[in-house]
């Protein structure tokens, strides 16, 4: 069994002065519970830090890291955060060199081999990462890993990635028992009544605008099938949950597949 720590950047470092801060909608991070669902399932243990609700950055990291001895670090890489992610990355490596630090998210797979080169992470995932922490944890071979970087006598190598997912009915559901559901109070400018789930039922964007970055999710339509959201939606409503967002790129995308979703419901 290995111990995975989860870190969330703190989006509210860029928002702190701006004048539209208290109207930013602050959803639990979606993409780390659903990368923590195959880990938990097979009997590795995980902690999410969620820098969001800590007031030091620095501080709260390190106490994590006492606290929950990890043997991997996880976190994601977006470009308005990248100075952050790459500080905390610093931070891990300073405590502990032997921590696997393993970097995702729309930044590092842009950018895989300069984010690689100017920071200290050791595996980077590219694209579609749903089930690849859980080989990399549980794999003697991490040259073997489709959708990876590593470094190997120092130097980069980028692995292949693996074709994006077909079935999207595949994707596991998120392991809410991370968080503290409470901490996540959305601005009542964005919803009606709390909590908030965030849900995800499909994948890619069939349009080209030029500001666009497509290098995750393609430009390919993918779905999960109306029963699958049915399901989840069950799930989320059990939960105690009293408001769903779709947070998809294009939900009506295949607007016969909503309409049969909205039936459903």
């Amino acid at each position: 069994m290995s111990r995975v720590l989860l870190i969330n950047p703190a989006m509210a470092e860029i928002y702190k002065i701006a004048k539209i801060k208290n109207s930013v909608p602050n959803y639990f991070p979606l993409n780390l519970l659903t990368i923590a669902t195959p880990l938990i399932e097979n009997s590795h243990e995980v902690q999410l830090l969620d820098l969001n609700y800590k007031t030091n950055v620095e501080d709260s990291v390190i106490e994590a890291l006492k606290e929950f001895l990890p043997d991997y670090v996880g976190i994601t890489f977006t470009t308005p955060l990248y100075s952050q992610s790459v500080r905390i990355i610093s931070l891990v490596k300073e405590y502990n060199g032997n921590i696997v630090t393993i970097a995702g998210g729309v930044h590092i797979t842009s950018d895989c081999m300069n984010t690689m080169k100017n920071s200290n992470i050791d595996i980077a995932v590219t694209g579609e990462g749903d089930f690849t922490l859980l080989e990399i944890v549980e794999s003697g071979n991490i040259k073997a890993i489709r959708g990876i970087a590593y470094r190997e006598n120092g130097t980069i190598i980028i692995n292949d990635r693996d074709p994006l997912l077909t079935c999207l009915d595949t994707i596991p559901f998120p392991a809410v028992s991370l968080i503290e559901r409470d901490l996540y109070k959305l601005p009542h400018t964005v919803r009606r009544k709390e909590p908030v789930f965030p849900l995800e039922t499909s994948r890619g964007c069939v349009y080209e605008c030029v500001y666009c970055n497509k290098s995750i999710f393609g430009n390919k339509f993918r779905e999960k099938s109306p029963e699958r959201v049915m399901q989840d939606l069950r799930k989320i409503a059990e939960l105690g949950y009293n408001e769903v967002h779709i947070v998809d790129d294009g939900f009506t995308t295949n607007m016969k597949r909503a309409k049969e979703i909205c039936r459903l419901i």
